[in-house]
């Protein structure tokens, strides 16, 4: 972080300062990871509390601690009304004193994957700080803002949300230059009731824009207008396959390992792109991560160029080749609907076996068993087979039919995909499996038992 005096820290999240003033460098809110002089903040969740361990990390060499009880230490204390919204308006000061441009991501769908692109194409010219991991919740997006230094140049901020009010929390501190919703779709509808809920937190992120602002959004969305609305005055910047949006991919084509070459366009200029990653899904990343970059000073052909290296991200349709007839694509970061639809579209089509290994998706509510079932269906449809575990599962395979495989736990369901991987390898077949669910499902245990149990498996 910026340095910045107790003092001062004080003053910005309006606490008492109690004890000898002092320099700070740096802030932790785990009590296991403490370094000496840190300032640390004793956040209060359902499941924690930071202020148990107040002797630990002062003890362990913390420079001070910010505290909301009474607590009597050898070290100075911050006391404050609330540590977690402390630890915001310390983010958003750290914020205020950045001059580089900014980019907020959020979305259904895709908004790590951009993310991701997006801080490739910026790291051709900039030092790049952005969002790890999945810091990007209410105490995340906070804890990115506090890694800045003296020589970040660009900041790339994900935004996510599972309940009303949190993009507005967020967005407001992150104060972006740019902001972007790739999509509206069905993750985490639990907390919102519908789509139109979804979309409308969302949009926030644009009502957190100034004037000198910009707006980037899908261009055949159907919430333009609610978007437009919440961008007020701020720059519009549309993308998508067609023309008719400001930023579009042309003359897309699909290969033979599922992934796209297009050319990337604007209103003046094209430029070619062959991505890494498979799914035309990722071609409306690429849209939008390039929409965003040349609001930041790129161009459209350094977006072309750091697109077509781009290697992918872990956990999100990242390829492994088992063997020369066998690839399996590991997407189990996360999952809902929508994203199993771009899951679906991966092996649409493909020459051989085709497989989708699943497991449960999250936060659907009342909409689950239907969002399921719909899954199974379409799998059916497109004569994908669906093999899958989980108790909201058991709805899909029904839905597949003939299609659809079932098993009680995801360690049986991954030894019969290991047997029928080396049986389909025996004998030359080809195929391609797509393993994904939601992170409650740990589906990526699945992916590491075949790594370590079929081996000829390298990544590619």
């Amino acid at each position: 972080m910026l340095m910045m005096h107790l003092s001062d820290i004080a003053s910005v999240c309006q606490g008492q300062l109690i004890g000898e003033d002092q320099p700070i460098r740096s802030i932790c809110t785990d009590s296991r990871h403490i370094a000496p002089e840190e300032l640390f903040i004793a956040l209060v969740g359902d499941r924690f509390d930071g202020h148990h361990y107040l002797q630990q990390v002062a003890q362990c060499g913390a420079g001070a601690v910010l505290v909301s009880q009474n607590v009597e230490l050898d070290i100075p204390v911050i006391r404050v009304q609330d540590t977690r919204l402390a630890l915001g308006q310390i983010a958003a000061f750290q914020r205020q004193q950045f001059s580089g441009p900014v980019a907020a991501i959020t979305g259904s769908n895709g908004k790590t994957t951009v993310k991701e692109m997006l801080s490739a194409i910026l790291a051709l010219k900039y030092n790049v700080l952005y969002t790890q991991g999945n810091f990007n919740n209410d105490i995340g997006l906070p804890l990115t803002l506090l890694r800045l230094n003296e020589e970040h140049q660009a900041m790339v901020l994900e935004l996510g949300a599972n309940h009303p009010g949190e993009i507005t929390y967020t967005a407001n501190i992150a104060q972006a230059n740019v902001a972007l919703v790739n999509n509206v779709g069905d993750a985490h509808i639990e907390g919102f009731g519908s789509r139109t809920g979804v979309a409308d937190e969302k949009s926030e992120i644009f009502a957190a824009l100034s004037e000198q602002g910009c707006a980037v959004f899908e261009s055949d969305s159907p919430y333009l207008s609610l978007f437009k609305q919440k961008a007020s005055d701020a720059r519009c910047v549309s993308f998508g396959l067609e023309q008719e949006a400001d930023i579009w991919a042309s003359n897309a084509q699909c290969l033979s390992d599922g992934c796209y070459q297009f050319e990337l366009c604007s209103e003046h200029h094209c430029a070619w792109v062959r991505l890494k990653t498979p799914g035309l899904h990722n071609v409306k990343n690429a849209c939008a991560s390039a929409a965003l970059a040349l609001q930041m000073g790129m161009s459209l052909d350094e977006c072309a160029k750091a697109l077509s290296e781009f290697a992918g991200v872990s956990g999100r349709l990242r390829r492994l080749k088992l063997s020369e007839h066998i690839t399996l694509f590991d997407d189990t970061y996360n999952a809902n609907p929508n994203s199993f639809n771009a899951a679906l579209d991966v092996l649409s089509g493909r020459d051989g076996f085709v497989m989708l290994v699943a497991g449960d998706m999250g936060e659907l509510g009342e909409q689950s068993q239907q969002a399921h079932q719909s899954l199974g269906e379409q799998a059916k449809a497109r004569q994908i087979e669906l093999i899958a575990t989980g108790a909201q599962m058991k709805y899909a395979v029904q839905g597949a039919g003939d299609y659809g495989h079932y098993y009680d736990d995801q360690p049986a369901l991954a030894k019969a995909l290991l047997e029928r991987l080396h049986m389909l390898d025996a004998h030359h077949a080809e195929a391609m499996v797509v393993v994904k669910g939601s992170r409650s499902s740990q589906m990526e245990k699945t992916v590491q038992f075949i790594q370590q149990n079929f081996n000829k498996v390298h990544q590619c």
